[in-house]
Order: structure tokens, then sequence, then C-alpha cells
């Protein structure tokens, strides 16, 4: 059975110690732990956090260390990295992080220059044999060296728990190294160091091979920790190794609520009551170890993206990013990281290598080189001379293959579940690629994406993506919110073009199965990508509901209009224009020029088929006229849904607004006694009701009808009512 979830929030912010969210830790490593070290990403529903958090470990508070990252437009939190040390993990235990609005973030008291020097770690970059693009010779980069040449430290998290430091050393025009080290003062492990070496600036374009090693220990000895013979580092690409210097902390796993994360809106609303089974895990994992997986290598991810067909890796999030979600298993974790650090791989991390521009060290940007393409890797065909980059200063041919009409989430979800900053910039190289990509049809420095009907669904998920977690402040920030705000502006525009409302004629959309009238489609399947990733950036925060309220109307009439057949709701195609140049004026012209009338919407054998992509898509207009009967068109008709176990990408169920199905209809206090009343039009048989009383004290009941009276202390009162169908809602009440 599907179900519906809902949601309402009376309140604008969380009052200070009431728990927002929690997360489950679990020893895997048959190794007990004393002042364990834990450091993660976490997103936050808009008015939930108003100043910072705090964590308790099994109900007992711990000095939380909360480095904000980005704040929603109301000035609440919207994602920041936790930093906490566990006071012990026995083996085989299961540890309970509860998460509650706090006023201190513990941002003081992080490790100087001096400090983080006298620990005395080291990691030294060697890269030897080097040849192409001019260069020959050995580099050597040395991180102690780096941090002691520092005039001005720049920290990623800095407080009394951690300290992460960034560090760079340039070794010539192309290559640089990076580090960011993070230490846990006061514990009995290691320094965690990302080692990174970049070959990303736009003016220095060219193919380097080169062996590598890491050396690790302290400035006065070292010895190899990793190493990798002769390879060659793609141009615009780079290259990322995780290392511990001293004790690694064993492994644990961590789950988050997957529920409260959907809230956030940060990720889709997927159907949390299915299971992805161990033998799928296991067989994906064993894939996953089989696969190059080493720096260079591509991992899960196809090397040409432009390859049609099935594939794992197109969505709003990569199938494998699904399967984590909701399972949450260390194993999928890791595809989604590694994955994540191999997208570095990929050539399109073009840096603005002049230092005029504005957006020097940052990734291109079109504002500085408004008509530039970073389409081919030359990037000297197109434009005007002024915005080209110069040409390449050696060789340009890597395994990859590059497009916006297939392109993957790679970086989006690590970032959300680590806050490292490696998967910071991997974001903000994405969101920025998808702009200075194409310039055909971009009105110069406008930013407007134009491409295949599937290519503005993925580069605008991703520049939304990359826009929504910004850091506050930063100019990839004010510019990337920029262009997708310009794009959502064009997009609308679009409103009248054709009388059916769908996207976009394809010039590249055959016409299979319709008739010899019919000169050009659309796809229902692409369509369905732009509704959907529309929809990601309206739960982002961004404007693109207006879009969705005249868009809708497409993708609802394909399923419920009496004038069209629902059974070719997910067909292939859909006429788009005629021989004569018109385009369909009703469904019932659009429903005569299918060759064949279904009886059925065919069984889909791979969870990646097109019925479930329209299903997944209809789960998101349920709110509008006739939605609700669209999307169960297809719960009732789509066959073979159990696939969706096992490969979750398309597994999204509605939301529901309680505004329009649960009504708090009054909660006040008499005589000490708290009186609650709701109305539920779900199919809710049971409630708990929870009262807490200034933020500390709480009081729960479960009763079987929407009415609770219960005695409450003096205070003010937060309440919060759980349907066991309905979902959450919350409202509030003093007594005094």
């Amino acid at each position: 059975m599907r179900k519906i979830i809902f949601a309402l929030l009376l309140f604008t912010s969380q009052a200070a110690g009431q728990e927002i969210t929690s997360l489950t830790l679990y020893e895997v490593d048959s190794t007990a732990s004393v002042n364990y070290p834990l450091s993660f990403g976490h997103p936050f529903a808009q008015g939930d956090v108003d100043s910072s958090i705090s964590v308790s470990v099994d109900g007992t508070p711990v000095t939380t260390q909360f480095d904000v990252k980005r704040h929603w437009p109301d000035g609440s939190i919207k994602f920041g990295i936790v930093s906490i040390v566990i006071p012990s993990i026995s083996t085989g235990d299961t540890v309970t992080l509860s998460i509650s609005a706090s006023t201190t973030t513990n941002n003081t008291g992080h490790m100087t220059k001096a400090q983080i020097l006298a620990e005395d770690v080291e990691s030294v970059i060697n890269l030897t044999g080097l040849s192409d693009s001019g260069y020959s010779g050995n580099l050597s980069a040395s991180f102690y060296g780096a941090i002691d040449s520092l005039t001005t430290m720049e920290y990623w998290m800095q407080g009394a728990v951690c300290t992460e430091v960034l560090a760079r050393q340039n070794l010539n025009n192309s290559l640089n190294a990076k580090w960011e080290a993070r230490f846990y003062p006061g514990t009995d492990y290691g320094v965690r160091i990302s080692n990174v070496i970049e070959n990303v600036e736009g003016e220095y374009r060219g193919n380097v091979t080169y062996s590598a090693s890491i050396d690790t220990g302290t400035s006065s000895s070292t010895s190899t920790a990793y190493s990798k013979s002769s390879f060659q580092h793609n141009f615009c690409s780079r290259w990322r190794k995780v290392l511990w210097v001293g004790p690694e902390p064993p492994e644990v796993e961590l789950h988050y609520d997957l529920s409260y994360l959907i809230s956030t809106g940060s990720v889709m609303n997927y159907d949390t009551s299915l299971t992805v089974s161990e033998s799928v895990m296991a067989a994906r994992y064993a894939t996953w170890l089989a696969a190059d997986t080493d720096i260079m290598g591509n991992g899960s991810i196809l090397l040409s993206f432009p390859t049609t067909g099935g594939r794992e890796d197109i969505g709003i999030l990569p199938a494998w990013s699904a399967r984590y979600l909701l399972s949450m298993d260390n194993r999928m974790r890791e595809i989604v990281l590694g994955n994540g650090e191999l997208s570095g791989g990929i050539p399109m991390h073009y840096r603005e290598s002049a230092s005029g521009n504005a957006h020097y060290g940052l990734p291109i940007s079109v504002d500085d080189r408004p008509t530039i393409s970073t389409k081919e890797p030359d990037c000297t065909n197109e434009g005007d001379v002024a915005d080209r980059l110069p040409a390449g200063i050696g060789t340009l041919t890597t395994p990859w293959t590059v497009d916006r009409a297939h392109m993957p989430s790679l970086a989006y979800l690590p970032y959300l579940i680590t806050g490292d900053y490696f998967f910071y910039e991997e974001l903000m190289y994405w969101g920025h690629y998808v702009i200075s990509r194409e310039a055909w049809e971009r009105l110069t420095s406008t930013g407007i994406i134009a491409d295949q009907i599937r290519g503005e669904a993925w580069a605008g998920r991703t520049l939304a993506n990359a826009a929504a977690f910004a850091l506050d402040g930063s100019a990839e920030r004010e510019y990337l919110t920029q262009k997708l705000s310009n794009n959502i502006v064009a997009w609308h525009a679009e409103q009248d073009d054709y009388p059916l409302d769908y996207w976009d004629i394809s010039p590249y959309a055959s016409t299979d199965g319709l008739t010899a009238d019919v000169q050009l489609g659309t796809s229902p399947w692409q369509e369905d990508f732009v509704l959907l990733s529309l929809t990601h950036m309206d739960n982002l925060g961004f404007s693109s509901r207006q879009i969705i309220d005249w868009y809708h109307t497409f993708h609802v009439n394909r399923c419920t209009h009496p004038d069209f057949n629902h059974f070719n709701a997910a067909a292939y195609r859909f006429p788009a224009q005629y021989t004569d140049g018109t385009y369909p004026q009703t469904w019932a012209q659009a429903n005569a020029s299918y060759i064949d009338q279904p009886t059925s919407l065919g069984d889909p054998y791979w969870p990646y088929s097109y019925q479930f992509v329209a299903m997944a898509a209809m789960s998101c207009l349920t709110g509008y006229p006739n939605g609700q009967a669209g999307y169960n068109f297809y719960v009732a008709n789509v066959t073979n849904q159990s696939l969706l176990n096992d490969d979750p990408t398309w597994a999204f169920i509605p939301s529901v607004d309680l505004e329009e199905s649960m009504t708090l209809t009054s909660a006040s206090v008499t005589g000490g006694v708290l009186t609650v009343n709701w109305s539920d039009t779900s199919s809710a048989t049971e409630w708990q009701v929870q009262a807490t009383i200034n933020g500390t004290n709480s009081y729960t009941i479960l009763v079987d009808s929407a009415s609770a009276s219960f005695p409450v202390a003096a205070g003010t009162i937060d309440i919060k009512i759980t349907g066991n169908a309905s979902g959450t809602a919350q409202g509030g009440a003093s007594s005094s």
C-alpha cells in the first residue's frame, strides 16, 4: 500500500530545548570506544533552528559544536555541520542522538596556527615523472609547510570540539595541492586529512601524467600511506584521498531520520515504508568493489553521459543515493561518497585564472565571460574572443563525455550528510558548469539554460542544488541564485507557448507510435523529469511553484482528461506539432494522433521504466484539481511496484498539506488542565498528544478520538499531535 505523508507546522521556530529530530548511531566494528569524535552535515526545516542546536547522547547533553553554513530567507538555519564527542560506545551499542534547538554554537576555543603546528602532523603529496602539457620532473607538497607559511588561517570548522583548517600550495601553472585537516583535541584519535590535487585552472588546460604517493606522519618522519603508479590526471579535474594520521575511530553507522530530512525540503518525499533488500545491497556493493574506484576512476558513473536507455544515475538523485536514504547502510554510504569523490575526475571543473575577473579563484562565471562556452575542451570555437579561454597547453582527450541531458547528481547528497569542504566545492563546480557550458540561447550573462527537455530538467536541478546550499555571504550564492531566478522567470514566460501546456517540442524526438500527420513530438517522461525538478526547486525554497501552477495541467490531463486515453499517459512520445506547423489544440485531437489505443499501461520490467517516472511526477500534483485522481490512476494501474523496493529512485509519494486535511481547532488551558481539539480527515484512528512545558518537562498521552485533556504545569506549552495515518501537527498554548 502506498501512503500519504502530511505535515503542518503552526509555529515558525522550535523552542530552545525542544527536540527537532534524532539520529541513531550503531557500533558496527565490534570495538568499544571512549570519547568518540563525530561530525556530520545536517539540513534543517525553515523555522526549526533560530541560532543553534544541541545534541543529547542517550538523553545526556554533550558539548555541541555547530558550524552554520547556510540560512533560510527568514533567518533560521538551513544547513550546518554538527560536531560532538560521544563519551563512550560499547561493543554492539546503539546510541540515540537527539537534536534540540539551542542558543550556543560552541564556535570559540578552536585551535590556533601555533597549536596546529605543535601537533606536528604531516601529509606530503608527491607527484613524480610528470609528462604532458609541457611539464616534467617531480613535485612535492607539504601540509605542515603550507600551514607554516600561512599568514591568515582559513577554517571550515572551528570550535571547542573540532577544528578543520584549509591549506593550499600551488605547484605549477596547472597543478595545486589542497588539504582539509580535521583535529579533535582531547580525544585519543588522530587527524583526518583530505588530500587533494587539482588540475582545474581554466587558462592552463591540459592533461598531466604522473605517479602519486602520499606520505604521512610527523614533520621529521613520514611513511607512505597511499600510492598510484603512472596515470593521466584529466584536464579540468581533481582527485581526493582521505587518510587518518594517527588512530582512526572505529566504524559506526549513522542513521538519519529520513522523514525529517524530507520535511526540510532537501530530499524528495520518498516512500519511507520501502525496504531495500540485503541481497540487492550486497550485490551492488560487490559491483562497487569490482569497479574502478581509485583516483581518476569512474566508480558507478557512466563515462559517456549521453548513453541512452535505462540507467541508475538518472534522477533527482541516483539509485545508489536513494538506496542509502532508505537503508542508511554503510555500504551504500560508501558508494554515495565514493562516487561523489570520483566526480572530481570529470573534466568540467573550470576555475577562473584571470586575476582581473570578479570570480578569480572561483568557478568560471558568465558574468565575467558572458559569451563563453565550456562545452568543448578547447573553449575557442564559441563566444567573443575576449570571453574565450586560451588554447589548451596539452592534450585534452579523456575517457569522459559530458552533457546536461543525462547529468547525474553526484556531490549534492555527499555534502548534505558530511558537510565536507571538498563536496561543497564539487557542488559549486557543477552549478557553475551547467550555466557556462552552452552559449547557445543563454542570453549572455543572463544564464538561461537552453537544452533538450531533459537537459533543462537535470541542469535546473543541479543549479538549484548548488544555489540552495552555497555559503551565506558568498559570491557563489549571489551568482547561482540570480541565474536560477533568471531561468525561473524565463520558464514561466513560456506558459502560453502550447495549448496543452507541455514544456517544449523536442527536435530529437521521433514520432514513434504517432500518426503520419505528426511532425514533431515531446517525450512525456522527459516532461516528468522537468516537473520533478521544478518540485525539488520549490521544496528547496525557490519560486518554481508559479510554473507548476500552470504546467501541472499537462501532467494531470494525460491521466484524467475524458477525451484522452489514459493508458497513453506514460507513452514514449506525445504529439507536439503537426506537419502543417500547428499544435494540438484539444486532448481529443492529441488522442487521435496515436496509432494504438492500449487498454493498459503495459508492464514495467525495470524500476526506471516510464510508468514509474510518471507515477513519481504525479505524486507531486495531488493538491491540484484532479491531481489525486491522476495519482490514484497510476497506483491502480502501474504493475510490478515491488521493483521500487530495491531501486527507489522514483519511489516518491504525495505530500499533502494538513491545512487541507487536518485542523487544530482549539488549544487552551483552564484550571491547570490543557484541552486540545482537532479535526483529521485522514484515515487516522489513534493520536499521540505531547505537551512540552517551557521546553523541558513533557507530558504524553495516547487517545483514540480527536480530543485530549490532561493537567499541565504553568508555562509556555508546545503541543505536538501525531496521528497513525496523518503525520504530525504542532501548535501552542500557555498556562499561568
